[in-house]
């Protein structure tokens, strides 16, 4: 009988040491979490304006060659009217 309760309290011991264990490894990996969507919710914060400011050089982008296009086919024209003169 007293052989059984001791190894009924080393049991005991140990399942409270692995639950000790289990629950300092809980927090830490809660923390590592906690941390992690920090740095996710920095680098959103840094992604937002750059999305826009592309947005804004893609239309950019869109005006400059139209407008290019526009002095292309003006300088041909008046290439051609200074080749008729």
């Amino acid at each position: 009988m007293l052989m059984q309760g001791l190894e009924f309290s080393r049991v005991k011991n140990a399942l409270k040491d692995e639950l000790k264990s289990v629950r300092k490894d809980n927090k830490e990996l809660r923390k590592k979490l906690h941390d992690k969507l920090q740095d996710a919710v920095e680098l959103e914060s840094k992604i937002v304006p750059l999305r826009e400011e592309i947005a804004v050089l893609k239309e950019a982008k869109v005006t400059d060659t139209e407008k290019v296009a526009n002095l292309e086919k003006r300088s041909v024209e008046r290439e051609t009217l200074l080749g008729k003169v």
